[in-house]
């Protein structure tokens, strides 16, 4: 992120929906201040769960983009969390470094004895924001759409740097050409093929490369206008710099996904202005009133490079 203003945005975002950040409250100045270190959680109100309201969220400018197959972008990755699931998920805690857990797996997946296999099976149940079942063609195809470097400029990496796809270059050159990488058995199981073991795979699939894609639905890089949903929330209008508008996908059966809340019924996205995150007074979020001081949301910055990634050799 490189705007204070999409910093404070997203940071409110995440914690009024997603995963647990808090708010940092500043100190009345009659008040004694409490010693705190920077990431360290102060909550306002524990056990929120309050559902209804709109978010709005104010930004200086528009995303670079919401196709999670060509997302190198923090505020991507955050926003995604709404829209968007992955095999596994960085599951984040205001004050604690992330960690790995299922999302549309039901682990974090199954390494053979050479290290050069992993195995996910999806949960069931999982659908799309139209109602069809998320299958493993669809992850697979997820990720085959981030090899298509010359479409796809800012598509991660980190995945298809450590898998054993010779010289595959995504489905849209060459539509025969076979992605050996990932196999798909059967409709629930998906099984990954590494160049060489690496044990912190299971963060790898945290990546958006593994969010499902329907095929019939890739409209390349207009894809972004309308990604479709496997999360709590979908698309409903996206007005390129100006808004974007958030609904309930009434598909997404929280049973399957106990790492997101989704207390918000939509978000609204403000994409032209400087102003900061405001929450509209439709939603009771547990935040003081604010005076003397205003209490700022305050995250653990997500960065790209969380977890060891896997270097790729050159001839």
């Amino acid at each position: 992120m490189k705007t204070p203003t999409k910093a404070l945005a997203l940071s409110v975002l995440i914690a009024m929906s997603a995963a647990g950040c808090s708010a940092g409250q500043n100190q009345p100045s009659n008040s004694k201040p409490e010693s705190v270190t920077e990431l360290a959680p102060v909550v306002v109100k524990s056990g929120f769960t309050t559902k209804g309201g709109n978010i709005n969220v104010l930004m200086s400018s528009d995303f670079q983009t919401l196709d999670p197959g060509n997302s190198n972008y923090v505020q991507t990755a955050n926003v995604g969390q709404l829209y968007y699931r992955t095999l596994t998920m960085a599951k984040e805690t205001a004050g604690q470094p992330p960690t790995v857990v299922p999302d549309l797996a039901t682990d974090t997946g199954k390494v053979s004895e050479d290290g050069l296999s992993w195995t996910y099976t999806l949960k069931e149940g999982v659908k799309f924001e139209d109602g069809t079942p998320i299958t493993s063609a669809d992850i697979k195809y997820g990720v085959e759409r981030t090899f298509a470097q010359d479409v796809f400029t800012q598509a991660p990496q980190e995945m298809n740097a450590a898998l054993d796809a010779g010289g595959y270059k995504g489905p849209y050159k060459d539509p025969s050409a076979v992605f050996k990488a990932v196999e798909t058995p059967d409709e629930r199981t998906i099984v990954f093929h590494l160049k060489k073991p690496f044990a912190e795979f299971p963060a790898l699939a945290s990546r958006s490369n593994t969010a499902p894609v329907p095929k019939a639905k890739d409209t390349k890089l207009d894809y972004t206008n309308h990604p479709v949903s496997s999360g709590p929330y979908m698309v409903e209008s996206y007005n390129r710099g100006k808004s974007l508008k958030l609904v309930r996908n009434p598909h997404w059966d929280p049973a399957t996904d106990p790492n997101r809340s989704a207390l918000p019924d939509t978000f609204s996205f403000s994409l032209s202005t400087s102003q900061a995150t405001s929450a509209s007074n439709s939603w009771p979020i547990p935040i003081p009133t604010p005076s003397p001081s205003i209490p700022t949301a305050r995250c653990k910055r997500r960065t790209q490079r969380s977890w060891p990634m896997p270097r790729s050799r050159t001839a």
